[in-house]
């Protein structure tokens, strides 16, 4: 299970102990919504991602390039999301 399924599984449990139909209704979209969101993110490819050691390699300017020229990348690897050295 990932941190998302977990949190909102979390989130999701406490809100169903509320009586308030309108928010119990909203978690449900949102854990769906998130769910699948984390789903996709687990099927995406490899190549979407780099490794540790190559961004940890990078000078402070390659590393804006990778920002600018690949924001998704950059960004899955400040989230500290990198493909496995083979």
């Amino acid at each position: 299970m990932t941190h998302y399924e977990k949190a909102f599984k979390e989130l999701y449990e406490a809100i169903q102990e509320s009586s308030d139909q309108a928010l119990r209704l909203r978690a449900m979209t949102l854990r769906e919504a998130v769910l699948d969101s984390a789903e996709a993110e687990k099927n995406k490819p490899v190549e979407e991602l780099i490794s540790a050691g190559e961004f940890n390699s990078m000078s402070y300017k390659d590393r804006a390039k990778l920002k600018n020229e690949k924001p998704d990348v950059y960004k899955k690897a400040i989230a500290g999301k990198f493909k496995e050295a083979i």
